[in-house]
């Protein structure tokens, strides 16, 4: 598959009055390929993806950035009407709770439908025959019945499927997936994250991955950025970041994920939360929870730094620690 670069963002800020709540973001993700944006919730994730899409209302929110570059044109040069049209056509969205972004008094098919109707030059007839392919496509059993059916006769796994049919109704060159497992059960999210990966290998669309589940990530990502409050703290390879996490928030999450391979009896934790906006510590905003804190790391939030391969992490004790070995990504 050819990888040429799909979307490239550089020193992306949003603000809030006078919070700034994400920071200094880059991000490069490849056709076709799987970038996962990891941490915990209030890290800055759905921020970023939001500012991505231009969902923001201007008149509360200031957003900056350098670059933003999609397919090749840069869409902060965009007016709203330009931008309007690439939602949705080229870049779609999967957000959290499909129960709060389905619209409760819309079959599903006429969900599908409308998008059909503002992105392509369907008439009504045609356009309900895609949505019932688009049913089939994502899996969805009696497709031809739950056309017809409101949202909250669905399932949770069922729900999250018309929201994927939603997104890829319009064959979107990227695919922004917001936490896109949210509360559904193990077997359910397995079944969901395969199906996104298929149809990604299908229609050669690049995802942007957003989740707190380090699982998740080392099943299908092929890079992986890790935000903790508001800034990347560590970005590169997902297999060479598991091997080999250069930052204490990264190792962190790795240690507090279950393994897959035995039983343990208590799972490590990282301590405290991540701090809301306006308490961040002066210095490295990881530091309070950090096991390796030290009085230098309170002078300066730490930039990216290189090491080797793509890798690069925000710490003055990258070469201190390091997780042991973790299995390689089944996916990349």
């Amino acid at each position: 598959m050819q990888q040429t670069q799909l979307l490239t963002v550089r020193d992306l800020g949003v603000r809030l009055g006078g919070l700034h709540l994400v920071e200094g973001v880059d991000l490069d993700l490849a056709r076709g390929r799987t970038h996962g944006l990891v941490g915990e919730s209030g890290s800055g994730k759905s921020v970023t993806a939001m500012a991505i899409m231009r969902l923001f209302d201007p008149r509360l929110f200031q957003v900056r950035a350098r670059r933003i570059a999609f397919d090749g044109r840069e869409l902060t040069d965009l007016d709203n009407r330009q931008m309007r049209r690439i939602r949705g056509a080229e870049i779609s969205m999967i957000f959290q709770e499909p129960m709060t972004a389905l619209n409760p008094v819309l079959t599903v098919g006429e969900q599908i439908i409308e998008t059909l109707l503002v992105h392509q030059r369907l008439g009504r007839a045609a356009a309900r025959r895609k949505a019932l392919e688009m049913l089939e496509w994502v899996r969805i059993p009696a497709a031809a019945r739950r056309l017809d059916e409101y949202p909250h006769l669905l399932s949770g796994g069922m729900r999250q499927r018309v929201m994927i049919a939603i997104a890829i109704a319009c064959r979107p060159k990227l695919l922004i997936a917001d936490e896109p497992t949210t509360a559904l059960d193990v077997t359910i999210q397995a079944q969901i994250l395969d199906l996104l990966h298929e149809l990604q290998t299908e229609m050669g669309m690049g995802i942007l991955l957003i989740t707190h589940d380090l699982g998740v990530v080392a099943g299908y990502a092929d890079e992986v950025s890790v935000m903790y409050a508001g800034r990347i703290v560590e970005t590169g390879g997902t297999a060479q970041i598991y091997r080999t996490p250069r930052h204490p928030y990264t190792e962190g999450l790795i240690r507090s994920h279950p393994p897959v391979d035995r039983d343990v009896d208590e799972l490590a934790t990282i301590p405290g939360g991540v701090p809301q906006p306006h308490l961040r510590p002066p210095g490295c905003r990881f530091g309070p929870r950090c096991a390796h804190h030290r009085a230098a790391c309170d002078l300066a939030d730490p930039p990216l730094i290189g090491h080797g391969g793509g890798q690069r992490a925000a710490c003055i004790r990258h070469a201190d620690y390091g997780a042991p070995p973790a299995p390689e990504a089944a996916h990349g």
